[in-house]
Protein backbone atom coordinates (compact mmCIF):
# COMPACT_ATOMS: atom_id res chain seq x y z
CA UNK A 1 0.00 0.00 0.00
CA UNK A 2 3.07 2.46 0.50
CA UNK A 3 2.67 3.71 -2.87
CA UNK A 4 4.78 7.28 -3.20
CA UNK A 5 3.12 9.03 -6.03
CA UNK A 6 0.06 11.09 -5.92
CA UNK A 7 -2.40 9.87 -7.77
CA UNK A 8 -3.46 11.98 -10.94
CA UNK A 9 -7.30 13.01 -10.43
CA UNK A 10 -6.90 14.26 -14.13
CA UNK A 11 -7.18 10.94 -15.33
CA UNK A 12 -8.63 8.73 -12.88
CA UNK A 13 -11.31 6.04 -13.63
CA UNK A 14 -13.68 7.61 -11.13
CA UNK A 15 -15.33 10.11 -12.12
CA UNK A 16 -15.57 12.54 -9.21
CA UNK A 17 -18.29 15.79 -8.25
CA UNK A 18 -16.63 19.27 -9.11
CA UNK A 19 -16.16 20.05 -5.18
CA UNK A 20 -14.47 16.30 -4.87
CA UNK A 21 -12.23 16.34 -7.54
CA UNK A 22 -11.12 20.23 -5.63
CA UNK A 23 -10.52 18.93 -2.56
CA UNK A 24 -8.23 16.04 -3.82
CA UNK A 25 -5.99 17.98 -5.65
CA UNK A 26 -5.50 20.49 -2.63
CA UNK A 27 -4.77 17.82 -0.85
CA UNK A 28 -0.69 16.24 0.22
CA UNK A 29 2.80 16.36 -1.10
CA UNK A 30 5.08 13.40 -1.29
CA UNK A 31 7.01 13.61 1.83
CA UNK A 32 5.05 16.47 3.24
CA UNK A 33 2.23 17.17 5.50
CA UNK A 34 0.24 20.36 4.43
CA UNK A 35 -2.70 20.65 6.42
CA UNK A 36 -4.95 23.39 5.26
CA UNK A 37 -6.66 25.45 7.98
CA UNK A 38 -10.38 24.97 5.91
CA UNK A 39 -9.68 21.02 6.82
CA UNK A 40 -8.87 21.60 10.25
CA UNK A 41 -11.62 24.06 11.09
CA UNK A 42 -14.10 21.38 8.66
CA UNK A 43 -13.19 18.85 11.48
CA UNK A 44 -12.88 21.55 14.06
CA UNK A 45 -9.08 19.85 15.51
CA UNK A 46 -5.22 19.58 13.54
CA UNK A 47 -5.14 16.28 14.15
CA UNK A 48 -7.92 15.27 12.43
CA UNK A 49 -7.56 17.61 9.63
CA UNK A 50 -4.38 16.05 9.05
CA UNK A 51 -5.69 12.89 9.09
CA UNK A 52 -8.58 14.05 6.67
CA UNK A 53 -5.66 15.74 4.09
CA UNK A 54 -3.57 12.24 4.22
CA UNK A 55 -6.62 10.32 3.61
CA UNK A 56 -7.90 12.18 0.57
CA UNK A 57 -4.33 12.57 -0.56
CA UNK A 58 -4.02 8.47 -0.78
CA UNK A 59 -7.79 7.94 -2.17
CA UNK A 60 -7.65 6.09 -4.90
CA UNK A 61 -4.34 3.91 -3.46
CA UNK A 62 -5.73 1.42 -1.75
CA UNK A 63 -4.37 -1.95 -2.23
CA UNK A 64 -7.93 -3.62 -2.46
CA UNK A 65 -10.35 -3.24 -5.17
CA UNK A 66 -13.10 -1.83 -3.38
CA UNK A 67 -11.38 1.19 -2.49
CA UNK A 68 -10.55 0.29 1.02
CA UNK A 69 -7.01 1.30 2.12
CA UNK A 70 -4.69 0.24 5.29
CA UNK A 71 -2.76 1.65 7.52
CA UNK A 72 -1.64 1.05 10.86
CA UNK A 73 -1.72 3.54 13.71
CA UNK A 74 2.10 3.25 13.73
CA UNK A 75 1.59 4.49 9.85
CA UNK A 76 -0.22 7.14 10.59
CA UNK A 77 1.99 7.63 14.15
CA UNK A 78 5.29 7.90 11.87
CA UNK A 79 3.06 9.94 8.99
CA UNK A 80 1.23 12.66 11.01
CA UNK A 81 3.85 12.92 13.73
CA UNK A 82 1.32 11.56 16.16
CA UNK A 83 1.09 9.99 19.15
CA UNK A 84 -1.16 6.64 18.78
CA UNK A 85 -3.62 8.64 21.62
CA UNK A 86 -3.69 11.53 18.82
CA UNK A 87 -4.05 9.29 15.71
CA UNK A 88 -7.00 7.25 17.70
CA UNK A 89 -8.50 10.57 18.31
CA UNK A 90 -8.84 11.89 14.87
CA UNK A 91 -10.05 8.79 13.66
CA UNK A 92 -12.79 8.48 16.12
CA UNK A 93 -13.66 12.29 14.81
CA UNK A 94 -14.03 11.90 11.68
CA UNK A 95 -15.91 8.65 11.81
CA UNK A 96 -18.02 10.62 14.34
CA UNK A 97 -18.23 13.12 11.34
CA UNK A 98 -19.36 10.74 9.10
CA UNK A 99 -16.31 11.25 6.69
CA UNK A 100 -14.64 7.77 7.06
CA UNK A 101 -16.00 4.33 7.65
CA UNK A 102 -13.68 1.92 9.41
CA UNK A 103 -13.11 -1.77 10.05
CA UNK A 104 -10.40 -4.55 11.07
CA UNK A 105 -9.25 -6.97 9.00
CA UNK A 106 -6.11 -8.34 7.81
CA UNK A 107 -3.49 -6.72 5.48
CA UNK A 108 -0.38 -8.58 5.43
CA UNK A 109 -1.00 -11.26 8.40
CA UNK A 110 -1.68 -8.97 10.85
CA UNK A 111 -5.05 -7.14 11.71
CA UNK A 112 -4.95 -3.65 10.74
CA UNK A 113 -7.70 -0.46 10.70
CA UNK A 114 -8.79 -0.25 7.11
CA UNK A 115 -10.24 2.97 5.60
CA UNK A 116 -12.69 4.15 3.15
CA UNK A 117 -13.72 8.26 2.97
CA UNK A 118 -17.52 8.87 1.89
CA UNK A 119 -16.84 11.14 -0.69
CA UNK A 120 -20.35 12.08 -0.70
CA UNK A 121 -20.50 13.24 3.15
CA UNK A 122 -17.35 15.19 2.33
CA UNK A 123 -19.08 17.16 -0.21
CA UNK A 124 -22.44 17.27 1.76
CA UNK A 125 -20.03 18.65 4.59
CA UNK A 126 -18.12 20.77 2.93
CA UNK A 127 -21.01 22.87 1.52
CA UNK A 128 -22.37 23.08 4.69
CA UNK A 129 -19.07 24.70 5.87
CA UNK A 130 -18.85 27.24 3.51
CA UNK A 131 -22.42 28.82 4.23
CA UNK A 132 -22.15 28.77 7.90
CA UNK A 133 -20.48 31.83 10.09
CA UNK A 134 -16.85 30.18 12.44
CA UNK A 135 -18.51 30.49 15.67
CA UNK A 136 -21.50 28.78 14.39
CA UNK A 137 -19.72 25.94 12.78
CA UNK A 138 -17.71 25.62 15.86
CA UNK A 139 -20.96 25.08 18.19
CA UNK A 140 -22.14 22.25 15.60
CA UNK A 141 -18.78 20.33 16.56
CA UNK A 142 -19.12 20.93 19.61
CA UNK A 143 -22.47 19.83 20.17
CA UNK A 144 -20.92 16.49 18.00
CA UNK A 145 -17.82 16.10 20.87
CA UNK A 146 -21.15 16.02 23.69
CA UNK A 147 -22.76 13.20 21.87
CA UNK A 148 -22.67 9.80 23.59
CA UNK A 149 -23.77 7.73 20.77
CA UNK A 150 -20.65 7.88 19.01
CA UNK A 151 -21.81 9.39 16.12
CA UNK A 152 -23.12 12.22 14.47
CA UNK A 153 -25.84 13.53 16.54
CA UNK A 154 -26.91 16.28 14.68
CA UNK A 155 -28.06 15.82 11.11
CA UNK A 156 -25.57 18.01 9.05
CA UNK A 157 -28.36 18.39 6.12
CA UNK A 158 -30.39 20.30 8.75
CA UNK A 159 -27.63 22.66 9.59
CA UNK A 160 -29.28 26.35 9.56
CA UNK A 161 -27.28 27.69 6.54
Amino acid sequence: MSARTKPNVETSEQPYPPIVHTLLAMSGQDEIVIVRRSFVHLTGSLESGMMLNQLLYWQGRGARADGLLWKSDADWMEELCLSRHGVRNARARLERLGLIQTRVMRANGSPTTHYKCDLKRLEELWKSFLGVERKRWQAWLDGLDNAKTGTYKHSIINFPV
